[in-house]
């Protein structure tokens, strides 16, 4: 979560007297730190426009799956809160 940009611009200015001890925070989830350990199929989809969750952090999940029952959907022109407007149907059929 530390990765996200609104973190990193917001972490800095919570510690406004001593910016330098957002980094010494530990990650909270460590997402990428669990995906090896998953077995099961994944799909992982997003949207290559995303304002939010860059593309790269679900890029950087798929590489980080060790299972080869994996999938990265990528939606087109979408962002973060858009995929199902612009993309019902194709959506329904992934899932």
């Amino acid at each position: 979560i530390k990765q996200l940009p609104t973190v990193q611009m917001l972490g800095p200015m919570v510690f406004q007297q001593q910016p330098e001890l957002f980094q010494t925070l530990p990650e909270p989830f460590n997402t990428l730190g669990k995906l090896p350990a998953i077995s099961c199929p994944v799909l992982v989809m997003h949207g290559d426009k995303d304002e939010i969750v860059p593309y790269s952090q679900a890029v950087q999940c798929h590489e980080s799956l060790k299972t080869s029952q994996k999938k990265l959907q990528c939606w087109a022109g979408a962002s973060h809160n858009d995929v199902w407007m612009l993309y019902a149907e194709p959506w329904r059929r992934e899932v």
